[in-house]
């Protein structure tokens, strides 16, 4: 999810998600994408003691200060450790940066800013990832993460650059995750969608787990899209219900219709006219078409 100074820190809870997954089995998943047999791990660099200060915008007051960090820099972005960051949690945000550049590279010809990408231990918000401008800001548990699906700090963070992509190729002509990119669950679900196929495709998550993951979600969700307009979406289940929206809008069309739309909306169309012309369907016939979908 993306914020802005002026808007209220949006935050995409992991920890609520894990809560809400711990219930009775899932239903039948729906297809998702095969991951390879061996996943693109990109070591941390060395890392040497940085000024955050002189090298980043200003973190938002509200996030408090995130104490001694460390930068180490990859492709694409300069990355900011702080102390109580392990070793294994700092490797698996890396991974969801790598794959969600090499995702983003061959399908759209890849993002040419570059990030500074802020790794913090807080237990509070451990799992909650947001992104300012070209500053993305991931939270893990002091010491490493215990919790289940420790795959899903790269998928937050595959998340996160797919805003940062969306506001590249929009020409950032609207302030961070305004409603002017599109209602809440299209935003959200485009990065929804975009990154647990990041994550399978590149061999971070395991797919049967991912699929209980979501589904269980899905399960709990009771939202309606008409529900889902405005940020920040209400509940953690309806990220789940944003990414289904979006992958039945996906059907049948190319992913690059993303990237279309995106540039529609740089060129001051506004939103519901870009959804229209890209997708062949108007926001209030596909609002129709999602109430049909079982369960919904």
């Amino acid at each position: 999810m993306r914020t802005s100074r002026a808007a209220a820190l949006l935050f995409c809870l992991v920890g609520l998600l894990i809560a809400a997954c711990s219930s009775e089995p899932p239903p039948p998943t729906t297809p998702t994408v095969t991951p390879p047999p061996t996943a693109t791990s990109v070591p941390p660099p060395t890392a040497t003691p940085v000024d955050l200060a002189a090298s980043c915008i200003d973190s938002p007051a509200e996030l408090g200060n995130p104490g001694p960090m460390t930068r180490t820099d990859v492709e694409g972005a300069a990355v900011f450790v702080a102390r109580l960051v392990s070793d294994a949690d700092q490797q698996r945000v890396l991974d969801g940066l790598a794959a969600a550049r090499t995702f983003i590279a061959r399908e759209f010809g890849g993002v040419e800013r570059s990030i500074c990408l802020e790794i913090r231990a807080d237990e509070q918000r451990a799992g909650a990832a947001l992104t300012i401008g070209n500053r993305v800001i991931v939270f893990t548990q002091p010491g490493g993460w215990s919790r289940p699906y420790p795959w899903l700090l790269s998928r937050a963070t595959a998340h996160e650059y797919v805003h940062v992509w969306a506001a590249e190729v929009a020409n950032d002509f609207a302030p961070s995750n305004s409603i002017a990119y599109g209602p809440g669950w299209l935003v959200e679900g485009v990065a929804e969608y975009m990154s647990m196929r990041m994550v399978l495709e590149d061999g971070l998550a395991p797919v049967a787990e991912a699929e209980t993951f979501t589904n269980t979600l899905l399960r709990l969700s009771q939202a309606t899209l008409n529900d889902l307009e405005a940020l920040p979406l209400p509940n953690a289940e309806d990220y789940a219900t944003a990414e289904l929206a979006v992958s039945r809008l996906m059907q049948g069309i190319d992913i690059r219709a993303l990237q279309r739309y995106y540039e529609a909306l740089g060129r001051r169309t506004v939103w519901p006219a870009a959804f229209a012309q890209v997708f062949g369907v108007s926001p209030a016939q596909f609002y129709q078409q999602f109430a049909l979908e079982p369960g919904r």
